[in-house]
């Protein structure tokens, strides 16, 4: 079964290193398909691109709006 996940880090701040390996396990044991993110700083965005890799996820992406990541998701 396909599953995307859409990831809005709007108003969040750097997540602590406990939060990072929890999203990673989420990621690793669900298997997501695509995973759009949406709301990030530059620094969010490295720290995401790791952990995202990190479960062996390739196929994501970053996006500045929610309509714009729910597009790319549904192709």
């Amino acid at each position: 079964k396909n599953t995307n996940f859409l990831v809005d880090l709007s108003g969040a701040g750097v997540p602590p290193a406990r939060a990072r390996k929890n999203i990673s396990s989420i990621f690793s044991t669900s298997k997501p398909t695509k995973v759009a993110v949406i709301g990030m700083t530059i620094t969010m965005k490295v720290m995401a691109k790791f952990v995202i890799s990190a479960a062996g996820i390739k196929n994501f992406k970053f996006f500045e709006s929610e309509k714009e990541a729910l597009s790319w998701l549904n192709k």
